[in-house]
């Protein structure tokens, strides 16, 4: 029995927060738009078959607002033939009113004027009120104008039940 009181002081004791249960994410859809800009960086490799690098900077509006900043590394012709990237951005500003950053992933090719893509939070990124953020977007680009769906879930920690010392859950 004393061995119940005693650990879980030990580890106060020496720094360790108490347990931390999750709740079950609800999950969510931001919608907006956004400007982009895509910048050449200079990669000292071969050019058969192409190979590039490019920065990638955007400026997110609607339920997502700030700016976003990666690199994208390609192959093919992005311009309209055959091609295959992939990215990193980073997001710092609020998505539904909460502030923090997180990095999305991007994995995709191009062919004959289609695009195929796959955009995740990658898992732990999540800063601040987004802490826990998961989720996949989705990009639009019709003419000249992008715009974006992010389905999020935000899972978010909440304190465990008082257990009383005779380790049955308190009333």
């Amino acid at each position: 029995m004393l061995r119940w009181v005693v650990f879980p002081m030990l580890l106060l004791a020496c720094g360790h927060p108490p347990a931390v249960a999750t709740e079950t994410p609800k999950p969510a859809r931001a919608r907006g738009s956004f400007e982009l800009k895509v910048s050449p960086v200079p990669l000292d490799v071969g050019t058969d078959p192409p190979f590039g690098k490019v920065s990638i900077e955007r400026q997110f509006r609607g339920d997502l607002e700030g700016p976003s900043e990666g690199i994208m590394l390609y192959s093919g012709n992005p311009k309209g033939g055959p091609a295959g990237y992939v990215a990193l951005e980073r997001f710092a500003g609020t998505l539904h009113g909460r502030r923090g950053s997180f990095v999305l992933q991007h994995r995709g090719s191009m062919s004959a004027g289609a695009m195929e893509s796959d955009i995740k939070v990658v898992p732990g990124s999540g800063t601040d009120d987004l802490v826990g953020l998961s989720g996949r977007m989705t990009i639009h680009i019709v003419g000249k104008n992008h715009s974006y769906e992010l389905d999020y879930a935000l899972t978010e920690p909440r304190p465990l039940a008082p257990v009383s010392l005779a380790g049955t859950p308190a009333r």
